[in-house]
């Protein structure tokens, strides 16, 4: 008499519970590590943008400086007593003249501009921007040169956390060189940047332009 014997056999519990439990490590591994890569490419792309901006100030300075000049030496627009604390030479001024208009750092607010005190410096939401102002204009229309292919203020995506203009030279006799420090980061929250990102992407410069292709 032949008996059939099934060999026809199942995972057992253990063997389950096995597989289980490396599927699930391999599977936080490859989250881990997608997570960790699209992280760095965020602050690898935050990093760019902060270079970037940097990139169009300093051409923009470079350009206006050497090409324009400045004016009126060391003295300040009595029409912008606000920011009169500040001196080129000392600690610095946040405000720079030029023949054709001058540079702020400050805050557009409606109807002109405002400094950028050390509360609106620290606080990651405010938009410090450095602008460019006509002489004939209080600030209202000021060009911001931060994110400037951004148009609206509430979009931007960077800020200058802390800039100072310090001037060297004569105004008179010899040509001058400015040499402006100044930081960057990011504003939070817009445009999906990370509170964590921002406050550890930053980006500080320090350049010195110089006049004298002007003064030919």
């Amino acid at each position: 008499m032949n008996f059939l014997k099934n060999n026809a056999s199942g995972f057992t519990l253990i063997e389950l519970l096995i597989g289980m439990t490396i599927f699930g490590m391999m599977s936080v591994m490859v989250m881990t590590i997608y997570f960790s890569a699209t992280e760095t490419t965020r602050r690898l792309n935050a990093q760019r943008e902060l270079a970037e901006t940097a990139r169009e100030i300093t051409e923009r300075l470079t350009e206006d400086i050497r090409e324009k000049g400045m004016t009126g030496g060391l003295t300040f627009d009595p029409n912008y007593d606000l920011w009169k604390k500040y001196d080129y030479t000392g600690s610095g001024s946040e405000y720079l003249n030029l023949t054709h208009g001058r540079y702020v750092y400050g805050i557009k607010r409606s109807g002109g501009m405002d400094p950028c005190t050390g509360t609106s410096k620290s606080d990651p939401k405010m938009h410090c921007g450095l602008y460019f102002v006509d002489y004939s204009d209080n600030g209202e229309n000021g060009y911001n040169l931060v994110d400037s292919f951004i148009k609206d203020e509430s979009k931007k995506r960077v800020k200058v956390e802390d800039l100072k203009f310090f001037v060297s030279g004569d105004d008179t006799t010899t040509s001058q060189k400015v040499m402006i420090k100044f930081d960057l980061a990011l504003i939070p929250r817009i445009g999906g940047v990370s509170q964590n990102i921002a406050s550890t992407t930053k980006l500080h410069i320090q350049t010195t332009h110089s006049e004298r292709s002007w003064r030919k």
